[in-house]
């Protein structure tokens, strides 16, 4: 990886996400787009759960809590018949 390569892949680019980090197509590597914030449905879904930024859970070291964050986390968009991307 080149020198510029290496400035690319840790400053980022400009874009519509948090982060962005442009695709190396001489190596093979796609480009990579960042979201942070909560967790959960988003995608302009109406009366939804936001739940916490997974980091959080995970600043827990509570396994039944995150058993119970996962199990929520599956159940919400089951609930509201949610399609995902690739289902589409």
């Amino acid at each position: 990886m080149t020198f510029g390569e290496k400035i690319a892949m840790v400053n980022g680019a400009g874009g519509a996400y948090v982060g962005n980090i442009p695709a190396n197509t001489r190596l093979g590597i796609p480009a990579v787009n960042l979201q942070d914030g909560p967790a959960g449905i988003g995608d302009g879904a109406n009366n939804v759960t936001a739940f916490p930024a997974p980091i959080t859970l995970a600043a827990t070291w509570d396994t039944a809590l995150a058993w119970q964050y996962g199990s929520q986390m599956g159940a919400r968009p089951a609930a509201k018949a949610f399609q995902f991307c690739w289902d589409r």
